[in-house]
């Protein structure tokens, strides 16, 4: 923050990562109605996203009614200026405010403050240093900035032939600066570090001195100390070095985990402080040369750290933000069970559904490589059935993980050969709350006794890094589990990690340790080892809990896609006539389509009824995909043992992006089928039969299967064909006779830069010898086969249907990446593919969107100033309202 900006606003820092809900009412009391269900991305296939009565759902004064994550801990940002000592009574104007003690505090700099001095007075400033004022309370001279707005060192090359840039040459000249957080406690937390750079030269002469202008160093080196404090000496075990570019970075707050570029990198605090220190040594780049003006191979020590000296380093702020994930796909609602929506205790059970994506920090020699868990979690959006002392908590009903499922990972049950247990395990299966057939458990002790017993998890993985969960049951009747269970990690017969797990107060799978650990064969087996030792001192009547533990290699399983909310027909466990089931459609980026039980277990997990591709049951050594085994996506080579290793042959998903897929009934030779819809990365749209077979187990969560009925463009078991339509970011729609269309229609917006509609129902793949169907056809295409393509299409469409019955489409598309071209927007017939009208935006960049007022009466554009928005991309899908709609809800606002 500059001194100009400083003078007309106070710093103010963005809260961490969260989901806000509002109401136009009164906090802390329910609102007087319910909007309504929103179950997919635009409320519904056709994405027409109407709001029926704008009148009292719009933009208009607000109160925020909850706010997930909720708790100050989740989301206000830790700030340390260069000047956060915890005596600051000798600095101008001192003493400061001093930093709270769920913030930090900033140490005596290396080797001491006198070698990180700041500027001698304001005009010998960098530009647009951090600025903090000196204290809190109201008054002139508290408001002043504290000084120095930075402190400065000079820089020192780092050793020959060393590969950590933070051990110097000269010993004696390395200095570093530490910034201490000590976030509040709780529960494990991550933070994204950002680092504050000022900008330019500062003149390093004394005051009245003649003017020494130096510049900054371009490379930058911090060091990062987070994690378990397993020797007690107040440092984290795990460390990360960070070298930025400050020409890739640029000034002001700069996130570290990628040498200054983009990055979702963040830093566990699992109870031991997060320790940043920057280094004033100068690296040196991949042939050992100086990375600094002027140096080259042959330089000499002497002529490197002359060199080095006509350089800074500058420490100001540093800011640590609770991350708790990032969200990318737009949360979902639909009722559970119907009931009163208005006055203050509305009945209606009301499930609001979020996909967020937790990233999980991890380095492995120095490289870091942070993964993603989609997680969605099932909120209770009605505040009234939420508990009476919890008013501004969200009500969390259920959540699901990706990496329940990871085809990427090894899951190691109790009963496994990979698993070993002491003598004094019993198996039980009195809670139904399990993994596979069973689960072991066994009586506690607790601190400061020793553990008597064991259970070690050790499979025979592939050389990598791998994130590690476990499944945890949760407490059931008087079956008490651990509250503080004591575990291990190895690599090798090195303990990496200790941890401590709540096996009482959750239930699913659990992430353990606060990275991802590495595998070696033969030389650092990767083991987990749970024990019965216990640190909470209540915990001696209870039990330790053992059942299935997996190792995640890869798991980058993020979700983008909007959940979907439906009610379709779900074939019953073990067999049987569907039933109507209320569902969720999660599609993550390992290319899995989940379908989940809305209502959920009732113990914070939901039913997975099935998944498209299908997910190997671990319990089942025997196991094979029953779409190879029945001839849908391929067969069974009887060379390939074991069967679970054959692979489909028609292809499956990759990703899907923020494309969201469409649910729809649709009628089939007489009878009633629930489809799903939905575009894949790899440019192929799929068609999937939504009952399932019926061979889930809801009780040891064993996922079921599905049928895929067709691809297009045409795969397995028609000749494969390979699809140039590009991949997917708009979301398919789909239309009936009753939005318009002329039957059962698939819309498909083509990065290609082509819409397609397709016949929705097609031709179902008909297994055996001699598979058959599994294909669909094409109603048209706009614009034909035969012309050029359009611009890219990335909108999502919206399928309206006018007072006279007939439907038009409405889409845009991007720039021309040909002639840098303004985009397009058009109204087709959604029955024929003809073009209605169209228009041309005008070179505003790519984000800009535009809204049309749809006239029922002669299907043209109008707009509400009676003027042509000029835009340049269109990405934005279309709100299409007629005008009855309109006339009906008198509104400021429209």
């Amino acid at each position: 923050m500059n001194r100009k900006a400083f003078k007309t606003c106070a710093a103010a820092f963005a809260t961490g990562l969260g989901l806000l809900m509002t109401a136009s009412s009164v906090a802390q009391t329910p609102p007087t109605a319910f909007p309504g269900d929103w179950p997919s991305l635009g409320a519904f296939t056709n994405r027409q996203k109407q709001n029926g009565n704008p009148l009292l759902f719009n933009s208009g004064r607000t109160r925020v009614r909850w706010i997930t994550p909720s708790t100050s801990a989740e989301r206000v940002p830790l700030l340390l200026d260069n000047t956060s000592f915890t005596n600051t009574a000798g600095l101008p104007g001192g003493p400061y405010d001093p930093p709270s003690t769920s913030t930090g505090f900033v140490n005596i700099p290396f080797p001491n403050a006198a070698a990180w001095p700041g500027p001698s007075d304001i005009s010998k400033e960098a530009s647009s240093p951090f600025l903090m004022p000196r204290r809190a309370a109201a008054g002139a001279n508290n408001a002043l900035p504290r000084s120095p707005s930075y402190v400065f060192a000079t820089a020192t090359p780092m050793a020959r032939n060393q590969t950590d840039p933070t051990v110097a040459q000269n010993a004696a000249a390395r200095k570093y600066f530490e910034w201490v957080f000590t976030p509040p406690g709780g529960i494990e937390r991550n933070y994204a570090i950002h680092a504050y750079l000022p900008i330019g030269p500062t003149d390093v002469s004394a005051a009245g001195g003649a003017l020494d202008r130096r510049f900054p160093q371009r490379f930058f080196v911090y060091e990062v100390r987070f994690g378990l404090d397993g020797n007690g000496d107040g440092i984290g075990d795990s460390r990360y070095v960070d070298v930025v570019d400050t020409e890739l970075s640029g000034f002001g707050f700069i996130r570290l985990g990628n040498g200054g570029g983009v990055t979702d990198a963040t830093f566990p605090y699992t109870g031991s402080p997060i320790r940043v220190r920057l280094y004033n040594t100068v690296p040196r780049n991949s042939n050992g040369v100086l990375a600094i003006t002027g140096a080259t191979s042959n330089s000499t020590d002497v002529t490197e750290a002359n060199l080095s000296s006509n350089f800074l380093v500058y420490a100001d702020a540093m800011r640590a933000t609770p991350v708790s994930g990032k969200i990318v796909a737009n949360p979902t609602a639909a009722t559970v069970v119907a009931g009163t929506t208005s006055g203050l205790t509305p009945t209606i059970d009301w499930n609001l559904t979020v996909a967020r994506n937790v990233f999980t920090p991890a380095s492995s020699n120095g490289v870091f490589s942070p993964s993603t868990n989609g997680t969605v979690i099932s909120y209770q959006a009605n505040p009234a059935r939420w508990p009476a002392l919890a008013k501004t908590t969200p009500l969390e009903k259920w959540r699901y993980s990706t990496v329940q499922e990871s085809p990427n990972g090894n899951t190691v049950d109790n009963n496994s050969s990979a698993a070993t247990f002491t003598a004094g395990w019993t198996l039980r299966t009195t809670n139904p709350r399990h993994v596979g057939t069973n689960y072991a458990v066994a009586p506690a002790v607790v601190t400061p006794a020793t553990a008597t017993q064991t259970a070690t998890y050790a499979p025979d993985l592939d050389d990598g890094n791998y994130d590690i969960y476990t499944y945890v049951a949760g407490d059931f009747g008087t079956e008490l589990y651990l509250r503080a269970m004591r575990y291990q990690i190895l690599e090798g017969t090195t303990v990496v990690f200790n941890g401590v797990l709540d096996q009482s107060n959750q239930s699913g799978w659990v992430r353990l340790g606060d990275r991802r650990y590495s595998q070696v064969r033969g030389t650092a087996q990767l083991k987990v080892v749970f024990t019965n030792l216990s640190t909470n001192a209540g915990d001696g009547t209870r039990l330790v809990y053992a059942d299935a533990v997996r190792f995640v290699s890869g798991a980058n399983i993020g979700i983008a896609s909007t959940p979907v909310h439906a009610t379709v027909a779900i074939t019953p466990q073990g067999g049987g006539a569907p039933v109507d089931t209320k569902v969720v459609i999660v599609a993550d980026e390992a290319g899995k389509i989940h379908c989940l039980d809305l209502a959920g277990n009732g113990d914070g997990t939901t039913t997975e009824y099935w998944s498209y591709p299908s997910t190997p049951d671990f319990t089942d050594q025997d196991w094979a995909d029953p779409n190879l085994t029945e001839g849908l996506d391929g067969t069974i080579n009887p060379l390939i043992q074991p069967e679970r290793d054959n692979q489909p042959t028609a292809e499956m998903p990759t990703s899907f992006d923020i494309s969201t897929a469409a649910v729809a009934r649709v009628t089939v030779a007489g009878t009633p089928r629930d489809l799903l819809y939905i575009g894949s990365t790899n440019g192929r749209v799929y068609c999937i039969d939504m009952a399932g077979r019926g061979d889930f187990n809801a009780a040891s969560h064993k996922v079921g299967s599905t049928k895929r009925r067709w691809t297009y463009p045409n795969d397995y078991p028609q000749q494969a064909q390979s699809s140039n339509l590009g991949s997917f970011r708009g979301s398919l729609v789909f239309g009936d006779v009753a939005q318009g269309a002329s039957g059962p229609t698939v819309y498909v917006p083509a990065r290609q830069g082509r819409i397609l509609a397709l016949d929705a129902v097609g031709t179902e793949v008909v297994g055996g010898t001699t598979p058959t169907g599994g294909f669909t056809t094409t109603r048209w295409q706009f614009p034909a086969a035969a012309d050029p393509v359009l611009p890219p299409i990335e909108m999502t469409p919206t399928l309206f249907r006018t007072t006279a019955g007939t439907g038009t489409l409405f889409f845009g598309t991007l720039r021309n990446p040909n002639d840098d071209g303004p985009g397009e927007f058009y109204a087709l017939n959604a029955s024929t593919g003809g073009v209605i009208w169209r228009i041309n935006g005008s070179g505003l960049g790519d984000t800009a969107g535009v809204t049309i007022v749809h006239d029922s009466t002669d299907l043209g554009p109008t707009f509400s100033d009676g003027s042509l928005v000029e835009t340049g991309s269109f990405i934005t899908g279309p709100v299409a309202v007629s005008a009855a709609t309109l006339a009906s809800v008198p509104s400021p606002y429209t």
